[in-house]
């Protein structure tokens, strides 16, 4: 669904029902899941999902697995779908996931880690200042529903102009040309039209 990004509504609902970390092949479903959602999903549908995988999932009443997994499900759903972020309630839902970083077993610490990552990246703003870092930028908002990021530019096209006028340096326009072999990042990318000859 996510691939095409098909709206199913009816699937979230319906996949519900079976979110269970008592669940069998409960990774599999939650795998489905998260893969069904994509940033043209209303985030109203996924707030009471990812609501109820915190409440199912993410408890100390549970397995640290299960909770981790719980964590990890919630963190790639708001990857995908960073309006989630903006719904209400996402204050203390943000921050509740974000004090298991303090907790005894070290995969449900990674898990709430990544969470703080993708929030504070997404909507650092949820976050408490401590969980927020040095870097993080304050004015960040998450996508709004619907709204589509279109670049303004085709990346390398400065380059292609100064190519056509004459103006590339010479490194840059013998490697055009294909007479001269540069490296780009480290030894072992090569750009080499002459190694169609060999």
């Amino acid at each position: 669904a996510a691939v095409h990004k098909l709206q199913l509504l009816p699937l979230y609902s319906y996949l519900q029902r079976y979110l269970d970390p008592k669940q069998r092949q409960v990774t599999k479903l939650l795998a489905i899941f998260v893969q069904g959602c994509h940033d043209l999903v209303p985030p109203d549908e996924l707030r009471p999902l990812a609501r109820h995988l915190a409440d199912r999932f993410v408890s100390d009443r549970n397995a640290p697995e299960a909770m981790a997994l719980g964590i990890n499900a919630i963190t790639n759903i708001v990857n995908r779908c960073p309006a989630l972020l903006d719904e209400p309630d996402m204050l203390g839902f943000a921050r509740d996931l974000a004090a298991y970083s303090k907790h005894r077993n070290k995969s449900v610490v990674i898990a709430a880690r990544s969470w703080i990552n993708a929030v504070r990246h997404q909507f650092p703003i949820l976050l408490r200042k401590k969980d927020r870092g040095k870097f993080a930028d304050k004015t960040a908002t998450p996508i709004k529903f619907g709204q589509i990021d279109a670049d303004t530019e085709i990346a390398g096209v400065d380059l292609l102009e100064a190519y056509e006028a004459g103006t590339l340096p010479q490194d840059l326009a013998a490697a055009f040309n294909g007479e001269k072999k540069i490296d780009i990042l480290d030894d072992d990318i090569d750009i080499d039209n002459n190694d169609q000859d060999e």
